[in-house]
Formats: structure tokens, sequence, C-alpha cells
């Protein structure tokens, strides 16, 4: 038959057959016409062919070709001349038939498509984009890598079959469900083991599989489309007429008039816009829409992707890194792979390395680079050892691409290493017993190094280090080379390309992810925009669009609620009652749609853009309307809001750090709360460097729980096991004296206690009854009942010699006692010898108390510690105190207590003195408080319950809790009778009530109980992995005995350590008692041996490790009785580090070899060389060398452990089981201690504890279970199968749902995860929730360019309104340190209507922080002002700073690599020592078995908790000492070379001291820039000194940073850049200018280096006349700063002056308030009296309030007068317009702009009344010209060429904002 179609329709058809390809007739024509298509280029032509191609499966080889013929066909045919026309028939003319009208099902099929992409009810397997849609660049900016192509894919695509893909892709979706499930089964997750719950959990899945396999399809494709019907018919007429008429497309400068029909619609004319999109960010955009796209790189460069892959491997399995290695390196084209085939030839290779559900988490780290600083130490170490040589007189080519060090020698290749191992000459082996090897050079190896094996064979045989890089040929045989020796260890390190080393720019910094942007909306007061930065032209030739012509969307998100072009209402005024109806439509909005958290991501991250849409759109009410079934469902939702709202405010501060305010009461905003499981998530793990570690972690508890064969659900039910309120009985002891004291008689007025108050005797108590029947009496919850009986006693440890311990008895105490809270409280008083400091002031304390009273002691204490200039406080100090206070005191009862002299007080002499010290140390050692760490001086008794009091408040919140707990069993007790007092006789002892349970002990173990002390910190060991990685049945910590032959237990016990020593010896003995008392808590025990290095052999003595290899492996033994085993090791005469000759040697060798294979858990344990230790079910517990641990005590750490930890589990798995009865006690035991060891470990912090106490014994909780969920929440994932399970409570309407909205996108990406998301949104809005845009750069995988190599990540807003100014931040985590690197536009003031490209600003990240706490070992308080420092290897100081006294707080920048941390030369150093680095919190390892070094690997910075000790003699000494300093000075004592921490960079020269006169300044956008250029002019106008600008880095633009080092070469002037990242302890402020506010205040003794002696602050926009070192001169009188007073002398501003009334008239009490805009600041003086500590404890104390220092620079000094004094300048060194009359201008040393409330007159127009000013200006300009043309700087933000022409050309940023009529327009600068 003869085809009826087009010549070349005809080829095409033909062509697509012979290419077996089936493709639709109407494909083949919408193909011939856009051939034919005249305006197209003809190289558009061929790649719109080729994505055709591609799409309908064509081969790759026969794509090129194949669209090469069709072009020449289609030019073969164009030659061909047409044929003559036909004479026209007679008859009437017919008139041209009209087209036909567009194809309905063409036009449903593409709406369909786009409805399936948008609202993501399944994957479009074609990747299609809106067909509807204008280009998503709206004309502006080039297309990013692989757009055109996926543009072109979606062009040939469009009019594919839509049923078709929505069938496809719902098999794909359930297939992939029935593949997750079969890796479930064949991961052996549901192994048999009587499980009831299994074979219900199979059946629901496979019944929940087969109904959605059903009615997935069904209800979907019926909802969908009867949607998509009911929209088509009712814009079918619209649709036509658009049809008709075609798009107006701009391409290339040309429109074009595409018919739908003809070729292809919409989807052409996208194909056509996006092709024709420019690519340079400078080209002018079509159609107006500014777009803004943000990134974010490294200062270090990118590495090979090979040693991403490998790391990230590590860190899901440390094992897996070799294998790896190995199997990488034998790829043939590994050196010349792309990063995408790279990644896809490893990812087989995983398939054997990690189970499937760690997967996701591994690709979301590969994308997100959570490894790049890693890699990069890694560099950094291989550079500094090229750079220090090899040990010997080896010689390495550095451009040696894989090369290996070992016994201190270097060789490149196989054939060096040949040489280097000893292999010439045809040896198969290394020489191990040559000479060179018995003393081996050992290398340094770091934590982070990969060591196989993990514990070395021989520890005598230094490893093999090899260095490679992938690219090099050398690598792989080398690598076969070292692997061919198993017995030699092997270590791992990377280098750089040697290729490209030397080549400067080869590799861009690395592309990080995990950091957002905001957008926020400034407000604009007043006009802080910079005139010069307008668009040139008058725009005439350039198309401008509204947000709605950018958004030319058919279906944009919620299109069927909002409409069409919800953005359109944004200028619509809301009334403050649409405010309050946004919360529950923007929850009705969220609910309704089909993807609720793609909605919620939407919404929140463009809340400015819905708002008023979602107020006033009717559609919502009728959405509500129809889904509340007359108003059911309505009330429904409401009561479940309240009632959650309730719950939330109950909740309180959330326990995991979240962003809960501090403080907020019943009315404080909801934000959000986040479990994994029942850890609740911390605010910080969000991000996701946080998050990572946190899902690998419990990814493998919860796999580790299924190989225990729990189902996934039953291990979510275990891991969100709420943590068990604490046991009034768990930890009871005797805190009472009577133990100390005995015979009352002969002790009679000795007293170990010293009480405060007495309840039952002292009169302020008279009218409360002594009846135990009060306490049944009503009260509030949690109040202290009016009982006049001593029943709650709180007693102190308290050390009377430092200012913390005597602030908690004349502080909080003292407040609570004077409250007339019915408690007594008490203090013991620490002792340290009988001529110690602690002693003599207990001695002095209790006589001042005996002799004055308690009252007048305290206020003694109080007066001492207000004066005491160090935390120790000095006893010189104490003296001159006590010698004018009893001038001024009479005694209570002269006769009998007369006043004596201090000396004799303080010396010990009294009988009774001596008894009551005596009685002190031994309560010290019953209770475990005595030796250092263990609690002395920090412990809290409440009745006899132990709770450690930290520096913060917490210990008061653990106190109430003990108390109420106390109360509730004293009212039961009373209720039950159990309590009765009817006779005189029954009368109780109230105060020793608690003390005679039979469940109180009269000793106490410290190490128990967790807490900061020596050996308390809370250390659990995954037990699971740790014995799985011994494939013996009978191994090490395998074998068990039992109490009796019939036990079942769920506490396992493993003693371990050296138990050949004394140490090991009594502790096995106890631990035999024990497990022979203990009846209600029976547990197994066994035993894991490590032999001590310095464990001598006895030729007479058995060792007791042999006869326990025996015990453990003789069935007949193992079973006896612990009696029979203890009488066994008694007759044995077991001794100290025995041999004997009883035991034959190879019994002994037997033991040996056994106890070897289990030395993996000698560092597991953390147990050092011949230390002992208890593992109770994972817990590890080392007892003290001193008190040894009894049987008694393994009584009380078994109930402890049940209380806390085992009990609910075994409770737990109990209920799993339909009869533990079919399992032999060792399984069941093993079940059972293994899910209690995993659960314990999933929720133990990993944190080290720090400054805020001890780490979290568990953060476990299931609050969120209370919580409503039927009417506000919305589910993701599979309950059933998920091995992670999130709850989110979330306000839908804040900043934290713009971060966790994209997190949890990401989440919902990975198999294995469910989401549930309770939506709480604030009910009762006062104002808009959301005044920024936001965006999350993070992606779940990496993605990848046509050519294989990796696209960057960016954040991208499109659409945003046009004409508000925004103001540009990123949003980054707390231990980056971020600034902008390439921007052209004013990224503070930027208003995108008056730009003429897009914003794309290049942030750099650049430099990780190192921060931590230090403390006195001493005295527990911070070393304020000791001085630390960062140095390289060759000990060159890279960064320096001081300690703060606000939690012992510092901060350090480093890049990654090693470094050393030490305290820095000066008087610190001759009075501190380092005695810990703090890597591992306070209970780190000393640096003398650590080292000083610290490795910085992550994107997460580094914590430190370094200890330091005084050396001897400086007990008291303070760093800050004047008096006490070098060479007669504070200065002298510290200066020296000092590299700045905030260091000088590179452009700036260096001086060799101090400039005359230093100015500090702070500028943030062009505006304030400018003017910071004109200040810094008319300083160097009016001074011959040398000068000194200091300038905060944050906040600069690039523009600034480059034209700031000629602006001082052309005046003289040095400057230098400091920065500092806020303390995440310290409340952080939101509003960019209050930032800025804190930074001029906050850190002054910190933010500039220790030499700086005096630093004048000059805001940027003041004008100066006069010399500023006449202000560094002037003398301040002691004071630490000198400011301005505010300006008092024009009358029409009274009204203003607002410290002339109310708070500021009461709280200045006649002194002047001061204008922040000019202070000068004593850097010595203000460092040594802690006012920068004092300003933020003030300021961490009021910034809670909203109402609180509204004007934080001045408000917050000026509020401090009585703490910080001012010294009040004269008036005339500031003068400003509003505040200062015009007479007083003539005696004006500077002029400042500042703000006017009554005109709100710009800036600008202020600043070109001074005369000056103008002058200034025109001078920086016309500098920026001349270097412009001289091409030194380029053009920054404005062409400042054309500047001085009085032109400005486009690229600029604003306009002036329009605030006065006269500046309306263009602004001329008159030069």
């Amino acid at each position: 038959m003869t085809s009826t179609l087009p010549p070349l329709d005809t080829f095409i058809q033909d062509l697509f057959s012979s290419l077996s390809l089936n493709t639709e007739e109407s494909e083949i024509e919408y193909l011939a016409r856009l051939v034919e298509e005249p305006d197209l280029e003809e190289e558009d032509k061929l790649e719109a062919i080729k994505g055709i191609l591609e799409t309908e499966g064509a081969e790759e080889s026969a794509i090129e070709s194949s669209a090469a013929s069709i072009i020449e066909e289609y030019n073969r045919i164009q030659t061909i001349p047409p044929p003559a026309e036909p004479e026209a028939p007679d008859g009437p003319p017919t008139s041209a038939a009209a087209p036909p009208p567009p194809d309905q099902s063409h036009l449903d099929a593409q709406r369909k498509a786009w409805l399936i992409k948008q609202y993501s009810l399944v994957e479009d397997p074609n990747g299609n984009s809106n067909p509807f849609a204008s280009s998503s660049h709206g004309g502006g900016g080039g297309p990013g890598p692989g757009e055109e192509e996926r543009a072109r894919k979606s062009a040939a695509a469009a009019t594919n079959p839509i049923d078709k893909a929505l069938l496809e892709a719902e098999v794909a979706r359930i297939g992939m469900k029935k593949k997750q499930l079969k890796k479930l089964k064949e991961d052996d997750m549901l192994r048999p083991n009587m499980n009831k719950a299994k074979v219900a959990y199979v059946e629901q899945a496979n019944r929940q599989l087969a109904k959605d396999s059903a009615a997935a399809k069904k209800n979907k494709d019926k909802e969908d489309l009867a949607k998509q019907k009911a929209d088509a018919a009712k814009k079918l007429l619209d649709k036509q007429k658009k049809a008709q008429k075609g798009l107006e497309i701009r391409a290339g400068g040309a429109y074009r008039m595409l018919d739908l029909h003809s070729i292809g619609g919409v989807a052409a004319a996208a194909l056509l816009l996006i092709s024709a999109t420019p690519t340079s960010a400078s080209t002018p955009i079509g159609g107006g829409q500014r777009n803004v796209n943000v990134s974010l790189s490294t200062p270090w460069k990118a590495q090979h992707p090979i040693f991403d892959i490998l790391e990230q491997t590590s860190l899901h399995s440390p094992s897996s890194f070799l294998p790896l290695l190995e199997s990488l390196s034998l790829l043939p084209s590994l050196p010349s792979l792309s990063p995408s085939s790279l990644l896809e030839a490893t990812l087989p290779l995983l398939s054997d390395l990690l189970h499937p559900a760690t997967v996701p988490a591994w690709h979301l780290g590969i994308a997100a680079k959570e490894t790049a600083p890693l890699v990069e130490a890694f560099i950094s170490l291989h550079d500094q050892e090229m750079a220090a040589g090899g040990g010997g007189t080896d010689e390495l080519d550095e451009a040696c691409g894989a090369w290996i060090e070992w016994n201190g020698h270097r060789a490149c290749g196989v054939e060096g290493a040949v040489k280097v191992l000893g292999l010439e000459e045809g040896k198969g082996d290394i020489a191990w017993d040559q000479s060179s090897l018995k003393s081996p050079q050992l290398p340094t190896l770091y934590p982070f190094d990969h060591v196989t094996p993990a514990s070395p064979i021989d520890s005598t045989i230094p490893p093999a280090i090899l260095y490679f890089h992938p690219s090099s040929e050398l690598f792989p045989p080398l690598l076969k080379l070292v692997r061919s020796f198993p017995e030699l260890p092997l270590v791992v390190r990377y280098r750089s390309d040697p290729a490209q080393q030397a080549e400067e720019g080869i590799r861009a910094g690395v592309k990080v992810g995990g950091w957002g942007v905001e957008m926020v909306l400034k407000k604009m007061e007043y006009s802080s925009v910079d005139d010069r930065a307008k668009t040139g032209g008058d725009g005439s030739n350039e198309e401008k669009a509204s947000p709605s012509d950018a958004s030319d969307s058919e279906f944009p998100p919620f299109f069927d609620t909002l409409g069409p072009s919800p953005w359109s209402a944004t200028q619509t005024p809301l009334s403050e009652d649409d405010i309050l109806t946004l919360p529950l439509r923007s929850l009705t909005l969220l609910l309704a749609h089909p993807n609720p958290l793609a909605a919620l991501e939407e919404l929140s991250q463009n809340f400015p853009l819905y708002a008023s849409s979602i107020a006033l759109s009717p559609n919502l009410t009728a959405l509500h309307d129809e889904a509340s079934e007359e108003g059911k469902t309505r009330d429904a939702r409401l009561r479940e809001l309240w009632e959650n709202r309730q719950l939330w405010e109950q909740l309180g501060p959330s326990t995991g750090g979240g962003p809960v305010a501090a403080g907020a009461g019943a009315g404080r905003s909801v934000e959000g709360r986040i479990w994994l499981g029942g850890r609740e998530v911390k605010d910080a793990e969000m991000g996701v460097f946080g998050l990572l570690p946190l899902l690998r972690q419990s990814l493998a508890h919860s796999l580790s729980l299924t190989t225990l064969g729990f189902t996934p659900l039953q291990v979510h039910a275990l891991l969100s096991l709420p943590t068990p309120p604490p046991d009034l009985f768990d930890g009871l002891v005797d805190a009472s004296d009577r133990p100390e004291l005995g015979n009352e008689d002969e002790n009679e007025g000795v007293s170990v206690t010293s009480w405060l108050n007495d309840i039952e005797t002292e009169s302020r108590y008279a009218s409360w009854r002594g009846d135990f029947q009060t306490l049944l009496r009503p009260s509030q919850p949690g109040a202290i009942p009016q009982l006049r009986r001593n029943i709650f006693n709180v007693v102190f440890s308290v050390d009377l010699s430092s200012v913390s311990g005597v602030d908690v008895l004349t502080g909080q105490v003292n407040q609570l006692v004077q409250r007339g809270l019915g408690v007594r409280f008490g203090f013991v008083p620490v002792l340290d010898g009988e001529s110690g400091d602690a002693t003599k002031m207990a001695r002095l304390t209790n006589y001042l108390m005996d002799t004055f009273g308690k009252t007048q002691a305290l206020g003694f204490l109080r007066q001492i510690i207000q004066s005491s200039p160090s935390p120790h406080i000095p006893l010189s100090l104490v003296h001159q105190t006590y010698v004018r206070f009893v001038d001024f005191v009479e005694p209570l009862n002269p006769s009998t207590h007369p006043v004596l002299e201090f000396v004799d007080i303080v010396t010990p002499g009294k009988t009774k003195d001596r008894k009551r010290e005596e009685a002190i140390k031994k309560w010290e050692e019953r209770l475990d408080l005595a030796g250092e760490g263990g609690g002395r001086g920090k412990m809290v008794f409440v009745n006899g319950k132990g709770v450690e009091r930290d520096d913060t408040q917490g210990w008061l919140r653990n106190v109430q809790m003990e108390l109420s707990a106390q109360i509730s069993h004293l009212m039961e007790e009373v209720a039950f009778g159990r309590i009765r007092e009817e006779t005189p006789e029954d009368r109780i002892d109230a105060s020793v009530y608690f003390y005679d349970l039979p469940q109180a002990t009269k000793r106490r173990n410290g190490v128990i109980f967790e807490g900061t002390g020596e050996g308390q910190k809370l250390k659990i060991v995954d037990m699971v992995g740790l014995l799985r990685q011994d494939d013996e049945e009978n191994g090490v910590g395998k074998k068990w005995i039992y109490p009796d032959a019939d036990s079942r237990t769920a506490v396992s016990i493993w003693i371990a350590g050296d138990l050949d020593g004394e140490r090991g010896l009594e502790l096995v003995r106890e631990s035999l008692k024990a497990l022979e008392a203990e009846k209600t808590d029976p547990f197994r025990l066994t035993f894991v041996h490590f032999p001590s290095s310095s464990s001598k052999p006895s030729p007479t003595r058995p060792l007791l490790s042999t006869l326990l290899h025996d015990i453990l492996h003789d069935s007949s033994l193992s079973s006896a009785s612990p009696s029979t085993l203890l009488e066994i090791i008694d007759k044995a005469e077991i001794g100290p580090g025995g041999a004997s000759a009883a035991q034959p040697a190879g019994e002994v060798e037997k033991a040996k070899a056994f106890w070897e294979s289990g030395k993996r858990f000698e560092e597991a344990f953390g147990l050092g060389d011949g230390e002992v230790g208890v593992v109770i079910n994972g817990r590890v517990v080392k007892p003290s060398v001193t008190r040894g641990f009894s049987a008694q005590d393994f009584s009380t750490l078994i109930l402890h452990e049940i209380n806390l930890r085992i009990g609910s589990v075994r409770t737990a798995v109990q209920g799993m089981y339909e009869n533990l009865d079919v399992f032999d006690r060792e399984t069941i035991s093993h079940l059972v201690v293994m899910a209690s060891c995993l659960v314990s470990h999933a929720v133990a912090s990993d944190s080290p504890e720090g400054m805020f106490g001890m780490a979290s014994t568990s953060n476990r909780n299931s609050y969120f279970d209370a919580f409503g969920s039927e009417q506000t929440s919305f589910e993701l994932g599979y309950n059933a199968t998920a091995l992670l399970h999130f709850t989110v409570i979330l306000d839908p309407l804040s900043e934290t749902a713009q971060r966790w909205s994209t997190t949890l996108k990401v989440l919902s990406e990975m198999d294995f995860v469910y989401i549930k998301v309770i939506l709480l949104p604030v009910l009762k809005l006062q104002e808009l929730p959301l005044k920024r845009f936001y965006r999350l750069n993070l992606h779940s995988r990496l993605s990848f360019d046509g050519a294989g190599h990796e696209t960057a990540p960016t954040a991208l807003f499109s659409n945003l309104p046009q004409e508000p100014i925004f103001t540009l931040g990123v949003d980054t985590p707390s231990s980056w340190l971020v600034i902008p690197r390439e921007s052209i536009h004013d990224l503070d003031n930027l208003r995108l209507s008056d730009l003429s490209s897009n914003v794309q600003p290049i942030f750099e990240l650049q430099s990780l922080i190192v921060e931590g706490h230090a403390r006195d070992v001493a005295t527990g308080a911070p070393p304020r002002g000791l001085q630390l420092q960062l140095t390289d290897r060759a000990g060159k100081a890279l960064a320096d700073t001081s300690v703060m006294a606000n939690l012992g707080y510092f901060q350090l920048k480093a890049n990654p690599g090693v470094l050393q941390l030490s305290i820095r030369e000066g008087r610190g150093r001759e009075i501190y020592e380092l005695d810990s680095i703090g890597t591992s919190g306070w209970d780190s390892p000393p640096a003398n078995v650590t080292g000083s070094s610290i490795s910085v690997t992550s994107f997460s910075g580094l914590t430190l908790f370094p200890r330091m000790r005084r050396k001897a003699g400086m007990e008291t000494a303070d760093v800050l000492d004047v008096s006490k300093s070098g060479q007669g000075s504070f200065v002298g004592s510290i200066k020296s070379s000092f590299s700045s921490f905030f260091g000088a960079k590179q452009e700036v020269v260096l001086v060799k001291k101090n400039a005359d006169i230093n100015i500090f300044t702070v500028a943030s956008g062009l505006l304030y820039e400018r003017f910071a250029f004109i200040m810094a002019i008319s300083v160097m106008r009016h001074t011959n000194s040398t000068v000194k600008f200091w300038f905060i880095e944050n906040f600069l633009s690039p523009s600034f940073l480059e034209f700031i080092p000629h602006l001082a070469n052309e005046y003289g002037f040095d400057y230098e850049l400091v920065t500092y990242k806020w303390p995440t302890w310290l409340i952080h402020q939101k509003e960019k200018q209050r930032l800025i506010w804190g930074y001029k205040i906050l850190f002054l003794d910190v933010l500039f280096p220790m030499d700086l002696e005096k630093v004048i602050f000059v805001d940027a926009d003041q004008i100066v006349r006069t010399d500023l070192k006449e202000l560094v001169d002037e003398d301040l009188y002691g004071a630490p700063y000198g400011y301005a007073p505010m300006g008092s002398d024009k009358e029409e501003m009274e009204g203003f002056r607002f410290w002339k009334t109310g708070y500021w008239k009461d709280s200045l009490r006649g002194k002047p308030y001061h204008i922040s805009a000019l202070y000068v600041v004593d850097l010595n003086r203000f460092r040594q009296i802690a006012a920068g500590d004092r300003l933020r404890g003030q300021y961490q104390a009021l910034s809670n309030d909203p109402n609180s220092l509204s004007n934080l620079d001045q408000d917050l000094p000026n509020s401090m007068q009585d703490q910080i004094r001012i010294h009040t300048l004269d008036q005339s060194w500031l003068w400003c317009a509003t505040w200062c009359s015009q007479e007083s201008l003539k005696d004006a040393k500077t002029i400042d702009l500042c703000q006017d409330p009554l005109t709100k007159e710009p800036k600008l127009v202020r600043a070109r009344k001074i005369p000056e000013w103008e002058i200034y200006d025109g001078e920086v300009a016309a500098l920026a010209l001349k270097l412009s043309q001289a091409k030194i700087i380029r053009s920054g933000t404005v062409e400042i060429a054309d500047l001085a022409e009085g032109v400005v050309k486009e690229g600029s940023a604003l306009k002036e904002e329009e605030v006065v009529e006269e500046e309306v327009g263009r602004v001329k600068d008159e030069l």
C-alpha cells in the first residue's frame, strides 16, 4: 500500500523501523514538523532528534548517524523543486480549511503527566517536566549541566501515552516493595525463634502487600483521572483558544508563534525556550524574572572520588575498607573512570560488604561529601610527611603516585618496596629477623588511620604505610605486594594527584551539601540602600516580568485550592482576623494534598508567597466544609489540635536540645521535636553531618536486634522503650553522721553536718503542724508540704575554698531557706589536709556560725566571693575581710564564744575540731567522696539519694524530683497506716527515717552511679558486635557460670582485666560471693583476662587466669556452685603473677592462647594496663583502686541496672513470646541480655560530658505516643518493615519546618524508613510567622552531567517576588565559618526587579571551628584568661585565643588535618600545664598518654574538654593578676610573637608593633561599606599617628575585600580582618542587625589579639573631625571602656528620650545613658575584670525576653553600669543631628548619621549635608575608577569606572529606597 505520508515523514518512519523502534505516527509527525521549522538552527534540530531517539530507546551507537541522516534527507527534499500548481477548478472558491482544534486526549494526557509530577503520586519514568510551563529559568540564567538534555527528553516524550507511564510506575513501585520484603527475608531477619509476632508479622506484610498491589492503581487512577477530567472540562474553551493562538516564545532575540497542533505543542515550545536560555549570569534575562542561585565550596581542593567512596564505606563497616580498596584496584580502567562510572562500578561491590538497608545512608553521605574533611586530613598529612623528609637517606620523588614507608625507610612503587622490605635477590619473605627490627622505628599513627589488622599480630613489627593516588599505575601492584604478607600490618593513606599537585586551580573546592540559604524580607524603616547601585538605562528593551509571569505554569503548587496564581494576592494586606485563620487553613491545605511532605516543603519554604492566598482563598473554606461532615470532622481536628497543644506545653523544653525557646512560658511558639525510635534527636543532629552518624548507629542497632530474631516492629518497640523513672530506693545510703560519731557522750557537740536551718526548733516554722497527716492535705503538685519535722534533709558536700562552692550556699540554698521551703539544708565541708585552704575555710566557717550565727556567717562568705579575684579564694583576702568583719559585728555570746584572732581559728588545736575533722574524713570515705573526681565537693544527698551538682541549675531540678518521689512515698505510707504516731512512744525520728529503711545501705560506691567524676562516666559497649567477631562457640566471653542448675537470668556480668593481679583476684572472689548470695536478681558470670605488662611470674604460686580457663572449659567445674569455686581458688593459693609447678606448662600455654584471642575486649572496655572492670549487660564499671568492689556493691549495681536499663527490656521481651519455657536458659539469657545491651547502647549518649553536666544516661522517651494523630498527621513509608522509625511533631509555619521538611523528604526516599509527622501549628498568631524564603541544599544521591561528572549542588530560588528588598544569608552548621567569596550584588539589599542578571553568589567555608570548655582540675572552675593556641607539626602558631569565664569556653579556627593544642607562652604557661586534651570529654586520658595532637576530620568541627593542672606553688595564682605579671605589667606577661586566631589575611602587610590608633568597625551592605571607606579617610585626614582598622569579616562583601587593600595603601593605614563564630550556648540573634550589635559588645575580650591594649569603636557612618589619638590617650580612671553620652540639647526630641522615664530612669539613677556609636575600650582592664564574661552573662539572662535589649549594643552596657563602670566622654566627642542642637555642631569631634525617629530621613540625605562627606566620597570613587581602568580590580557591585563619569551601568543591585520624595529616581554623585 502506497504511503500517504509526506516524504520526510515516510523517511523517518522507515528509519525508525530499521532501528526496531515501535513509534507512534503522531510522534513521527511531530518530529518531521520540528525538522521543517525554518526558524530553528540545524544544531538545535540535531539535538532535538537525538533526544527523541534516546527516549524511544535507540541504541547509542546509532543515534548520531540517524539524526544526521534525517537532516540530510530534509536538506535533500528542500532541493527538489515543488510540483506545478494545478489550475483552479471552475466554481466558487473554497475557504481555507480551519486548523483542527487540539486533540482532547492529547491535552488530557499532558495535564495528567504534569499532575503526576507535581503531586508526586508516582514517579514519572520519563522525567517529564510541566508541558504547559514556560522555561523554569524564566528566561534568566543559563541552564545547569544536563538541563538541556533533560529538556530534550521532556519535549520528545511529551506525547507518550501517560496511562502506560502510570501503569509502569505503579508496577515499579509494587515491585520495589516486593524487593524490599525479599531483602528482609534473604538477610535472615525473621529466622525461626518461636516468636509469636513473627507469624503475625509475615501474614500482615503479605496481606498488606497484596492489598496495596490490588488497590493502589485502582484508587489513585480513579481519583486522579476523575479530578483531571473535571478540571479539563472546566478549562476546555480557554485551552482551545490558547492552542489556536500558540505560545509567544522569546528565543535568540526573536519571537515565534508556534502552533500547538502543527509542531507538537507546548513541549516543543518549552524545548525552544530552554535552548535559547543564555548561559551567562551577566547576560540580560528575558522575561524580567530574576532568580537566586547560591553555591558553597571549601577552600581546600576536591580530590579523587574514590577516597570518599572508601571512607564512606569504612564509616559503615571499618572491616570493608581494605576489601573494597583491593577490588577497586583491580578495575583495569580505574584512572580514567568518570565519577559516575566509578560509582556504578562500586555499587555491585557494596552488595557483598554492606547490608542493603545501609546503602541509602551511604549514598546520602557520598552526596553530602561527609568525608571530605577526612580525605583532606590525609592529604595534609602526606604533604607534611613529604616536607619533613624521611628518617634515613632515602630520596623520594614528590611525583611518586604510590609509595611505601616501613621501618624508617621510604621507597616508590614495587621496586622500591622490594628493596625496603628486604625482598631482593629472590627472597620470598620479609627478613623478620634482621637486626634493624630488633629496635623497630614505629611510625606515629592517628585515630583516623586505617590499620590492618586492627590489632597487630606482633607489636614489634612496624606497620607499612602505603600512600597512593588512584591515577598512578604504581598503586595496584604495590598494594598487591604488601597484601601478600598478612603478617605485615598495613596502614593506608592518600595523597593528591601528582600530575595536578603543582598546578593551581586544576581542581575546585569541594562542593559540599548540608547548608541552607534564607532570603529575609528586610525592614526598610530607614533607607540603607546605596544610591550608586541602580539599574542602567530605562529598561525599555528589557522585558519585565511579575511573579505570575515568571511562573506561567498551568498547574502550579496547590493549583486546585489556591488557583493558578497564588502569589497574585501578595499585595493584599492581611487583617488580624486573616492572620488568625492562617494556621488552620494551612493545616487543611497540607493534609488535603496528595503528597503532604512535598506540600509542607513548598509551603513552609515559600510561605510569604502563599500567605495572602491562603488567608483569602474561598476554596480552603469550601474544602474544609466538604471534609467536615457537617462540622464533625472539623470539630475533631480542632479538638485534637487543642489537646496536642496542651500536651506540648506540659512537655517543657526539649530534652533533645531542640529549638524550643528556653524560658518560654505557656504561650511559647511551637517549633518542633523529633524522635528516632525512642531517642529524642537534638536539633543539631538534624543537620546532615549530625544525622548521618545517627543513622549509621541506629541502623547498626536495628540490624543487630534482627539477628537475634526480632521483627522490625519488635525492634521499634524495644528501641522506643521509655527510660523508667528513678527508683526511690536505688542508691539510697545513710548520709547521716551516726556511723562516724558513734558514742554520743564522747562526741557531744561534734557534728559532721553544719545545718543552715532546723524546721523543728526555729521560730519561723512555728505555725506549721508536726503531724504526718499534714502530708495528706491538698496542695499544689510538686509543692513541699509545711510539715514541722526534719523529714526532708538535703546535705551538700562543699569546698569552701572555691567560689562555686561558697556560691551554692550563699546563693541558691540561702534563697530557698529564706523563702521558707520545708527542707532542712546542711553542708559537710571538704578537707584538704591539716594546712590546706579548704580545711582552714571549714574551720573558719564553723567558728563564724557558732560565734556570730548562720546569717552573719553566710554574709561574710558572700562578701568573700564578691571580692575574690579568682575561682580559688585567696586566704589573704579572707584574712583581710575577717579583720574588717569583727570590727563591725558582735558575737552572739561573747562570754562563751569570744572573738579570736584569725590565725588561732584556722590553726588546728581544739580536741573538738580534731574529732570533727576526723569524722568528716570517715564520712567522705564511707560515701565514696574522697579523692579527686570522686564527687568530692560536688555531691548533694537528698535524704541519702545522691545528686551530682554541676555548674548549671540542672541539679536543682534533680533535687526537686527526688523530693517529689519521697513525698509520694510518705503520703502512701501515712495513708495506709504504716506511719502512725498515736502515742509519744510511737514518735519516729524524722531526720533519719529514710536512712533507717531496710533498702538503705551504709556505704556508697560512686562508680555504680553515672556522673562526671573519675570512673563515673557512662560507658556501654555493643557486646553483640564484640562477641560476633569471634566465630568460636566457646570463645572468650561466651562460657558462663550460673548460680545454680536452674536459674534463668536477664543479667550477665563479665569480670575483665588483669585477673592475675591482686585487684583481679579480689574482684573475682567478690563476684563469686555475690553470685552465691544474690537470690532476688540472679546473674551469670564469666571472665575476660588481659595480662598485665608488669606481671612477674612466680615459681611457686599458680596463675588465676589458668585456673579460670580450666573452670570455664571443664563442664563439671563450670556447673559447680560459686562456693565450691571459691573453695577451689582458696586451696590453689593463688598469688599475683604466679606460675606454679603444679600447673603443667601445656595448660598454661593453652590458657594463654585462649585469653590472647580475647585481646579485642581490652580496647572495647577501655581498660588500661593492669586495670580491672565489671561489665554488666554491656555497661562498663571501673572499681577505684582504693575502694575496690564488694559483694554488696555487686548487689547494688544489679539493682541499679535493672531499675534503669534491664528491667524494661526484660519485661518487653517476655511479652513478645508466648512461652519462654521452650527455651533453655542459655538461649533465653542470651536473648534478653543482648537485647538489653543493644537497647542501652542505642540510647546512651555517645557525646562526651561537658560544661553542662554529665552525658545523659538516656534520652529515651515516648512522649509522642500521647499526642493525637488521627486528624493532624500523615505517614510515609511502611511501618511493618521499617528499621528506622521517625516521629515528628512540627509547627508547619516555622523556621524549623523550613529546615526539616527537606531533610524529611531525603529520609523518606530511603528504604526501610518510616516517618510519622504530627502537625501542630500555633493556633493564635499575632503576626505572620515566617518572613523569609528558605532552601536547604541537601540531596539523597549524587547527580551527574552527560559526561559523567558531578553536578554541583546549589540552592535555587525561582519565582521570588521581585519588588521587596531581601537580605540573603546562609544557614550553616555551628562549626562552620562561612564568608561570601564572589558576588556582584549587594546581598544585604537585594531588590530583584532592579537587577539585570540572576543573583549567583559563591560562599566559601573558610574554616572549621575547634571549640571547647576548659576547667581547672583542682577547682573545677574555668581557667579564665588562659591563652591557648593551635600549632602545626613544626610548632608554627596557626590560631590562638583565651578561655572565657563563661563555661570555660574557647574557640579556635582550623582546617582539616593534625594539629597540636598547647598553652600559649606567657603567664598562663607559668601557672598551668595541660593535663588532658579532652577529646573524649573530661574523663579523657591524660596528655602524657595521648599526646597533645588533635585531628580535625569532620564537618562537625571538634569539641574539646581540656583539663588544666596548676603547677606546684601556683595553687592560688591568677592568670589575669596584674601585680604578679612579668615585666611589670599584665601586657608584658603575654606579649610574644602572636599569630592571631583571627589572623591577618595575605593581602595585609604585618607591622612589628601595634599601631598608635586601633579602630574597630563593622559594615554590612554596600551603603555601609561605602560609609566605612569615607570614615577611614576622615580618620586619616586628621592624624599623623599610625592607624590600624579592624573589620569583622563575617559581614563584608567580596567587593569590599577586593578594594580595601588598595584604599589602605593609598591612605597609609593598616587593617586586619577578624572573625568569631557565635557560640552555640549563647542565645543567638535571628535579625542580622541585632547580630551585628551583638558582635559590637559581646566578644571584645576574644575578638582581638591578646597584645592589643586599646581599641576604639567608630560606627561606619561617622565622619571624624579630630585626631583620635586624643581618645586613645584619654584617662578612663579604671573603667574598662569610655562612651559618649546621648545628646540632650535638642529640645524637640525630648519626647523620644526614653532613658529619662520608666525603667531606664529608675535603673540609671542619674547616670547618663550612653550611645554606642563611639567608644574606647581598655582591653587590658576589660579582660582583667572579666567584663566580657559579665556582659555575656547578663545578655544570656535578658535576651530570652523579646522586650529586653531593644538596642542591644547600647542597652546592655548601660544597664550594667553598677557592675561594669562606664567612663563618660565629653559630649563633643559625638554629635548627631537627631539628638544634638545645631549650635553644638561647631565643637563636634565626630559626626554620626544617627537615625531620626521623627523624620526617618535616609542616611544618604543626611550624609550629603556634611560638606566634607561629598569630597571623601568622590575620592573613593576616583580611586576605584583608576584601579578599574588599570584592570587592577574587577568591577564590583557597582561598575566603578562609570561611577566617576556619572553613569551607572547594569550589573548593579538596587535603587535608593523611596522614603523621601526628592530622592525618588536617580541620585547623581557630584564629583
